[in-house]
């Protein structure tokens, strides 16, 4: 075969290759601030490179998740890694949710489904109970 009818036949892959490519490349999600700041590295439908629980600043996390949520309020992944620089930062200041940080009733509940799929051992019961006593009105262990 000479190379005017190979031409054809490779621009015809090529265009295929690149069709099959073009859905993903739309269905993916846009990286938001929280996916930055407290991504879960272990989360598989993380969208960023993931933080490790000692470099999150929680500060920071809780103010970019917040924000993200303002605009995606449904989206299971800022709510859980919401709720992850929450629990880190009661953690680390010992206040374990006496600083009042109090959130909203429906995104209590679209995080608890998620919390259970992505969080494991130790941090799925202290995040799941914090978030029950929190639910209940509770405000302390």
């Amino acid at each position: 075969m000479d190379n005017r009818r190979r031409l054809p036949l490779l621009i015809a892959t090529l265009l295929a290759c690149i069709g099959v490519g073009l859905p993903a490349v739309v269905a993916a999600q846009a990286i938001t601030a929280c996916d930055w700041e407290v991504g879960h590295p272990s989360d598989p439908d993380r969208v960023g490179p993931g933080v490790s629980s000692s470099k999150v600043d929680t500060e920071r996390a809780m103010a970019a998740c917040r924000s993200d949520l303002e605009t995606d309020s449904d989206n299971p992944r800022l709510q859980y890694q919401l709720a992850r620089a929450i629990v880190y930062h009661a953690d680390r200041n010992g206040t374990y949710y006496e600083e009042g940080m109090v959130l909203d009733a429906d995104l209590m509940a679209g995080f608890l489904d998620a919390a259970a799929d992505q969080v494991s051992g130790y941090y799925e019961n202290m995040l799941l109970g914090a978030l029950r006593r929190e639910l209940a009105g509770l405000t302390s262990p």
